[in-house]
């Protein structure tokens, strides 16, 4: 499913760098009273992807921006490159000229490329690189196990296995008649998920936000401040959203799935509430209140 959406990113990236190499042929040649020199381009080019990505990306390391900032110079050249062929074509002009004025000395389209690079970068990868971040801010703030000497024994007795937020939703889709499993935060990020092919996460999560905003607005009238659970059947489906701590557990089931299958949310949604109080206690906060939708300012 990862794969999946890996793929789904990259294509609609691509369709968008094709936009940025194409529209600046609707005003070429017209120089548009941009004038600077070849040379003082591309160093100018890369301070502006420092800056901007620090701005989209403020919880990013330097290192990290410095790499996307140079990806972007590489790429922004071979959108120009695309771009002095096209115009080699369609104008009938000279092959390296062209690549020429692709690449640095037609401005219009360098600056063009160059300003909307990033957002196009942003609104393609933005969520994955979050999830990333507030995936190593946690995994960081977990506590060092503290070591201890113990005599061992010569024949231990095997230990449980440890819960995990994937056991935890693997648990629940391996029921008879569920489809997916998702565990989404505040923001409609899936932190976990564990599901069919053809069940697309990315509409699942803000359909559960819209669902819980839309029930929370409607009861506040009864005095009622708080959804723990809210369930939905369609001629099709039966969908569950139980509250986990700050988390939404989502779960899609068949609509002829038994009522059996409450008894294992209920025991799924325990096992993760264990969890991310154990791994994650100190971020988290307490249930009564503390709220912390936004890990990546921990």
């Amino acid at each position: 499913m990862e794969r999946k959406d890996n793929l789904k990113e990259y294509r609609q990236f691509f369709i968008l760098s094709a936009f940025l190499a194409v529209f600046p042929l609707v005003f070429f040649p017209q120089n548009l009273g941009f004038e600077l020199k070849p040379l003082l381009l591309f160093p100018l080019e890369l301070v502006w992807y420092i800056l901007i990505y620090f701005l989209l990306f403020p919880f990013l390391s330097f290192p990290m921006v410095a790499l996307y900032s140079f990806f972007s110079l590489l790429l922004r050249v071979s959108i120009g490159i695309i771009f002095g062929v096209l115009i080699s074509f369609m104008f009938s002009l000279n092959l390296l000229s062209s690549l020429k004025s692709g690449i640095a000395t037609y401005l219009p389209a360098s600056l063009f490329q160059m300003i909307l690079l990033p957002l196009l970068f942003k609104f393609s990868f933005g969520d994955k690189i979050i999830r990333h971040e507030r995936e190593k801010k946690l995994e960081r703030s977990r506590p060092i196990p503290e070591v201890k000497e113990e005599v061992v024994p010569l024949h231990p007795k095997a230990e449980p296995k440890e819960g995990t937020l994937e056991n935890a939703l693997s648990y629940l889709k391996e029921y008879s008649g569920v489809e997916g499993a998702f565990l989404v935060d505040s923001e409609g990020l899936i932190i976990g998920q564990a599901c069919e092919e053809d069940l697309d996460g990315e509409k699942v999560a803000p359909l559960a936000l819209s669902l819980e905003d839309i029930n929370s607005n409607l009861l506040k009238k009864l005095g009622e401040s708080k959804i723990e659970r809210i369930q939905l059947f369609t001629p099709k489906r039966w969908i569950n959203l139980n509250r986990v701590l700050d988390f939404t557990l989502v779960t899609i089931a068949s609509r002829n799935t038994d009522e059996l299958l409450n008894i294992r949310i209920i025991k799924s949604a325990e096992m993760l509430k264990k969890f991310l109080k154990e791994r994650y206690g100190k971020l988290l906060g307490s249930e009564e209140g503390r709220n912390v939708s936004d890990l990546r300012g921990a």
